[in-house]
């Protein structure tokens, strides 16, 4: 026995402490650690039991939630402590401390967790239909599946009321079309093309991350025009032209698309799909329980001061 209460002496202590003048104690109730009830030896299941405590059997899964929280304790020093759980717990039940507002709050916490976790734990990734897989696969297909990138590099002539007029820009983008064609890296291009933002008002180099084909990130013809290069044969685009202005594009590299396969997209989306299915059926739950109950709010202006936050 003391190798039992050895780790929860403490806590005995304490509780005689908090005991200086006993009052008349009831008896002890027929129930045991938070109100599991006591079941006498005939109904213990001594095969799947591992200790037995004024009828209060403790099971393997106890012992599993208590590892699992604190993983350091051997399983003989988790049934230790729940051994001495349920004693401490009737005997605070003895006393009369189960009708403390904090002991009631907390079991009913417990209790509401309980619950949710019970509707919770009704759905499951493999209950969930599969046309809603699908549906959701249509749309999220940019997310699983995405070919080729290319990252480059640009020169931008910008057109408009406030830069070059077309022609004058498509003119400017020719010339740096011949100068930039012997461009190898896009030190060298971004090199070539900065004299022509020093002769030339609005004209600048942007390098871009990597883009696929089906990019909605960037206009139409820009990603047309970029992946119509023959890369790696060429890197370089002739001018093209957006609603921005005349752009020369040079091809940095190509990265390798990105892609799950079909049945790993299907099941990521499957576990999304019930975790907000979850989250419903919580809300849904509690929805019930409003409607159904009689709930009064009452003006606690006078009692927090003013402040309902």
């Amino acid at each position: 026995m003391r190798a039992l209460f050895t780790p929860v002496l403490a806590i005995i202590m304490a509780i005689a402490a908090a005991t200086c003048s006993p009052s008349e104690t009831s008896p002890a109730p027929s129930s045991g650690g938070g109100g599991v009830p006591a079941l006498s030896p005939s109904q213990v299941d001594e095969s799947a039991a591992l200790a037995v405590v004024n009828g209060i059997p403790v099971y393997r899964d106890d012992l599993s939630a208590i590892r699992e929280a604190e993983p350091h304790l051997s399983w003989k020093e988790a049934l230790n402590r729940r051994v001495a759980e349920i004693l401490l717990s009737m005997e605070a039940r003895r006393r009369g401390l189960d009708t403390h507002g904090d002991v009631l709050r907390t079991r009913q916490n417990a209790l509401a967790f309980s619950l949710l976790q019970a509707r919770a734990d009704a759905i499951s990734a493999g209950s969930i239909d599969a046309a809603r897989v699908e549906a959701r696969l249509e749309k999220s297909k940019r997310r699983f599946f995405l070919g080729p990138r290319r990252q480059v590099v640009h020169a931008l002539v910008r057109t408009g009321p406030n830069f070059h007029e077309d022609k004058k820009a498509a003119q400017i983008a020719r010339e740096l079309y011949r100068s930039l064609q012997s461009s190898t890296s896009a030190d060298e291009f971004k090199s070539i093309a900065k004299p022509f933002g020093d002769q030339y008002a609005h004209v600048k180099t942007e390098s871009l991350p990597p883009f696929d084909a089906e990019t909605p990130r960037l206009v139409a013809p820009f990603v047309k025009a970029t992946f119509a290069v023959d890369f790696p044969r060429t890197r370089i685009s002739p001018p093209v032209h957006t609603d921005f202005g005349w752009h020369v594009i040079f091809i940095v590299e190509e990265l390798p698309g990105q892609e799950t396969t079909v049945e790993e997209a299907r099941a990521i989306l499957r576990e999304e799909i019930a975790a907000e299915d979850r989250v419903s059926a919580i809300e849904s739950l509690l929805g019930e329980q409003e409607n159904e109950a009689e709930v009064f709010y009452f003006d606690a202006a006078d009692r927090t001061g003013g402040d309902h936050r």
